[in-house]
Order: structure tokens, then sequence, then C-alpha cells
């Protein structure tokens, strides 16, 4: 803890303090009673400025501290002292009582508070001897992280955030514990992309308890693992930027993990953009059809979408911490051809083979997308659909906007889910419409032609799932409601999932609102929070953030409807859960305001 120095009647609080004022608060004392006094009673709690202090008898020494056990909030003053050791008893954190130092890192340490004895009565201050600072909720964010305790990150979130620390320095601060401590990208540091894209559009409840699962996930994620082995650039190694593509790509191929790493931090270097990067990065991931159901393409669009996000003036390179993530799995990964759901019945993987020599040499253009495509990508003939994207691409159409129509069909499986298909069948459709989201992304910054085959595994993943939407769930028709967009509306969505699945009634309250001009930005900070409070995977915050990033670049207020009522659907299908991922924020918000850790909100 930082110290501050007691003078008379003031104390100068040395975390507060600048170079062009002075800081000073009146510190207040507070009679506690004679030495004999608390010699008999051991303990005597008083008011302070904005808490219970508890002042113990310790050999003749009196020693003050906050009455709240820093774990729970459970109060000390039941606690007990022995041989200089106070103990709470909720669950058996113990502490040094002078200075306030836990010997158990999951209770956190307890404030402590100047005392004095003036005319034979003891006296304390009525506040802590320091105040928490930006360093000390990042101290105590990190030591969450490294000790794998979800109470500990909340306490460091919430303390950073309502000093007002930017959310951006907490996603660095958990980005560098991620960079450091696994090999691979998981699903934590997926999480913290979403909530740095979702970041600008969310509210303060849906912000704080969104960070605070992606730090418990990317903790749980590190724990028990050993940092991660630096493998370097190469060095001397005078190389263009295309020769240096080709040696990554040919080590993905072979699985050399150790080369391909080296071949990517080196060619990093000579990237001088994001278009260059994804470039890099997605031909060597399309050497493989769908790798990996679409998730290691996904995972690459959000490592580009942090590092946009944390790239800001002054800040140090992400980008040799960030990329090497991607490469295990680059390496290790099996695509569609290693299957037989993509050989059998049909051979799905010679045809997109032809059709990506097809589209090898096409230069893209910035023409108008086919009428009729969308029907052709939600048919049944997996050639016919191939060679409407060939056809579309030589006719020079814009492959963004072919991709977001992948995207749209896929939206379109996901919002006529049956209900006869099993829970578990959901995670073909989301897992394409995720996958058509990060080709959408990806060609907005590198509308060049190593990116079109993402396009034809896309629309062949969209085929596959057609079989999931026999008979197709119900979908609202009903024309644009001018009073459909009434705030309730978004406390009702809430409530349904508060019961039983009711994936059905959810979506047309979601439609209604969109087509009654309703917000899509507090409608999407409606169905993150249903999201975040839930005991749920990553897969329905990232369907939801894909919906939201879609329905900017959409015109149609009907394909906006599509886009949100599909991931309303998905998650309103797994809604509700016993919600116990909320009880550490919960916690951490109450002792932040000086509470006891309850259940209730």
């Amino acid at each position: 803890m930082l110290k501050s120095y007691v003078k008379d009647r003031f104390v100068i609080d040395m975390g507060t303090l600048t170079e062009n004022e002075n800081h000073f608060r009146i510190m207040h004392w507070i009679r506690v009673g004679t030495r004999e006094d608390l010699r008999q009673r051991n303990v005597v709690t008083v008011q302070g400025r904005d808490r219970r202090i508890a002042v113990f008898w310790n050999h003749g020494d009196p020693q003050a501290v906050d009455n709240r056990c820093p774990h729970m909030g459970f109060p000390l003053d039941q606690g007990s002292v022995h041989e200089g050791i106070l103990t709470c008893h909720w669950h058996h954190a113990r502490f040094a009582l002078k200075g306030g130092c836990a010997f158990d890192l999951y209770a956190d340490d307890i404030p402590t508070f100047a005392v004095r004895e003036e005319n034979g009565v003891i006296e304390v201050s009525d506040e802590p001897d320091a105040m928490p600072t930006e360093a000390y909720y990042r101290a105590r964010l990190r030591r969450g992280l490294e000790q794998n305790l979800s109470l500990l990150q909340a306490k460091g979130i919430v303390g950073l955030l309502k000093l007002g620390v930017p959310v951006v320095e907490i996603l660095r601060e958990l980005v560098n514990f991620g960079c450091e401590n696994h090999e691979a990208w998981a699903d934590g540091m997926t999480l913290i992309a979403l909530m740095g894209r979702l970041d600008p559009i969310l509210s303060e409840r849906t912000r704080i308890y969104g960070l605070c699962w992606a730090s418990r996930q990317l903790a749980a994620n590190c724990a028990g693992r050993p940092h991660r082995r630096e493998r370097g650039a190469l060095t001397g190694a005078d190389e263009s930027l295309g020769r240096l593509q080709d040696w990554f790509r040919e080590f993905v191929l072979m699985r050399h993990l150790d080369g391909a790493e080296r071949a990517l931090l080196t060619a990093n270097r000579l990237c001088r953009d994001q278009s260059d990067r994804q470039r890099t990065l997605s031909s060597a991931i399309l050497q493989r059809v769908y790798l990996d159901t679409g998730h290691l393409y996904d995972f690459a669009n959000k490592a580009l979408e942090l590092g946009e996000i944390l790239t800001t003036e002054g800040a140090p390179d992400v980008w040799p911490q960030l990329l090497p993530l991607l490469v295990p799995e680059a390496v290790a990964g099996r695509g569609e051809e290693d299957s037989g759901s993509w050989r059998n019945p049909f051979d799905l993987i010679s045809a997109i083979r032809a059709a990506e020599s097809s589209v090898k040499k096409v230069e893209p253009g910035r023409g108008a997308v086919p009428d009729g495509l969308r029907d052709v990508l939600l048919g049944g003939d997996y050639q016919a659909i191939l060679d409407a994207i060939v056809s579309a691409l030589q006719a020079q159409a814009d492959p963004e906007s072919l991709a977001r129509e992948v995207a749209l069909a896929a939206a379109w499986r996901l919002a006529h889910f049956s209900p006869s298909n099993e829970l578990g069948d959901w995670f073909g459709p989301v897992h394409t419409f995720t996958y058509a989201n990060a080709v959408v992304q990806s060609l907005k910054r590198a509308p060049t032609a190593e990116l079109l085959p993402a396009i034809l595994h896309g629309a062949m993943a969209v085929f596959q799932d057609r079989f999931l939407n026999v008979p197709p769930g119900v979908y609202p028709k009903t024309d644009a409601d001018p009073h459909a967009a009434a705030p309730d509306i978004l406390d009702h969505i809430l409530e349904m999932m508060d019961r039983a699945p009711h994936p059905r009634k959810v979506v047309a309250s979601v439609v209604a609102w969109v087509r009654g001009g309703g917000s899509i930005e507090k409608l999407t900070d409606c169905l993150a929070w249903a999201t975040i409070r839930e005991d749920l995977d990553f897969h329905k915050l990232q369907a939801i953030e894909a919906a939201y990033q879609l329905s900017r670049d959409v015109a149609d207020v009907k394909d906006r409807a599509l886009l949100l009522a599909g991931a309303a659907r998905h998650l309103a299908a797994h809604c509700p859960t016993a919600r116990t991922r909320q009880q550490s924020p919960r916690s951490a918000l109450a002792l932040h305001r000086g509470e006891m850790a309850r259940d209730e909100e």
C-alpha cells in the first residue's frame, strides 16, 4: 500500500498529489476509549467517515483496521486475534494485524487506520492510512489473474473503472497477462476482443460484468500453464514480405511450429498495415478448408481487431505478442478435407478446390451482388452455389458484399433453426455465422484475391447446415409496428429469458423492436447483458457481437432484424442457467460500496 504522512489533523495522500496541486484531506480523530476499556473488551468498533473501524487490543498495542473482511465483507470484530494474527472465521482468512497484509492471497489486504493516545484516551483516524490508487487496483487485478481468483479480479476491475481508468487500459492489462501465460489463442482472448469491440455501446452494468467474465475465463485458460516460450523473429533475414509469407505458408502446411512462428514474426516487421497482416494470416489459414470448423479464421479476425483497439498513440507494439498465439492451431488444426462430412455424400472438397482455382487470378471489383444470390446460397445444390459465387467474382462483384450475403444466409439459418433439433446442433450454424462475419471484416481490411477462398468455405458451411432448418423455425412476418420499440420491450426480452426457453417469443420481440425503429445499440446491450449474466460459453456473445457489427453496414431494416433475431434465437434457446458467474462481480461491487457481499442485487 502507499503510505500517508499524518501531521496533526491533516493527512497528505501521496497517491493523489499532482505537480500542480496540493491535495489535503482533513482527518478527524474518533474517540475509542481508554487503554483499560480496550484491554478488557479486546476489540471496539467505531464509525469512520464511510465505514466501520475495528480497533483491536494487540498485546498492549492498539491496532485499527477496516471492520469488513476484504474477502467477502464479513465483520472482523467477530474474528479473533492470536499472536498478532487476525482470523476471519467465515472463510478462515488470516491477516497480520500490523499493516493489514493477508497471509491468504484470496482474501486481499485490510486497510489500516492511524491510532494515537491523547491524555490517556485512544483515538483513531476516520480515514484509512492510504487510499487505493490505480497502481493498487492494477496489482490487485494481476494477483487475481495469477492466482485464478475471480473475486480479486473483479475487485481490481471495479476499482479501476470507478477511478475512471479507460477500458482500453484494462484490456491491455488482461492481454499482457494472456500473451505471457499461454501458448495458443483461447476463448478468454476472444472475450477480451468482444468486450473491446462492444464497449462503446455498453451500459455500465454490462461493461463491468462482461470484463469480469473475460478476466475470469482468461485466468482459467492460463491456470497452471508455464510462461510462453518466445521463439523470436529471424535476425539478419533480409527478405521481401512476399518471400516471408511463402515461408509462413510452407511451415504451416508441414506443421512446423517453430519455423511458422519465426517466419510470421519476421513478416510482421515488414507489414505496413492491417491489410498486410490480414493477407499474411489468411493465405496460410485458407490452405486448409474451413480450418477447425472456422475457428482459427475467426480467432485471427479477433486478434487483428484486438490489436487495432490496443494500438493507441505511445502504446507498446502489441503484434509480436498477439500474433504467435494463432500459430499452434494453424499448424495443428484439421481442415474439412481431413474429415468425412465434406467428402460424402458430396465431394465438396474437390468442388471447392476447382472453384478456388477459378478465382485465383480474379482481380476483385466493386460491382453489385447479383439478384437472387441469397436464395441460391440457401438452396440444396452445392455446385450451383459455388458457380454463382465464382460467376459473381468474375463479373467484378464486390467481395465484401458477397461475403455479407453469405453472412445473411448464415443468419437466416440461425433465425429459422428448427425446434425439432437437439440443443447441441446449434454449434454448427453459430460457427458458420461467426466465421462468415470474420470473412466480412477481413475483406474490409484486405479486399484481395488471397481472401476469396474464405467466401467459398463459408458458403459451403451454410450449405452443410441446411437440414437444421427442416422444418424451419417460425419467423415473424408482420410489418413494422410504430409502437413496437417501446422501452419496456427490452425488459420483456430479459424477463422471457428468466424462465423456460422462449426462442420464438424472444425472436418476435427482437424483430418488432428493429422494424419499429428501435436503437440497435440498446438492443445489442440488452442481448449482451442477457448473455453475460448467464453461465454460458463465449459463442453466444460472439454471435451477438457479429450480428451487431454486420447490422451497421446493412441498409435494409429486415436484414438488420434477421441478423439480431438469429443471434437472439441462439441465446434464448440456452437460457436460463444457474447464473453463478455473477457472484464475483456482484460481491466486488457491494464491497466497493462499503457493503457486505450478498447474493441479491
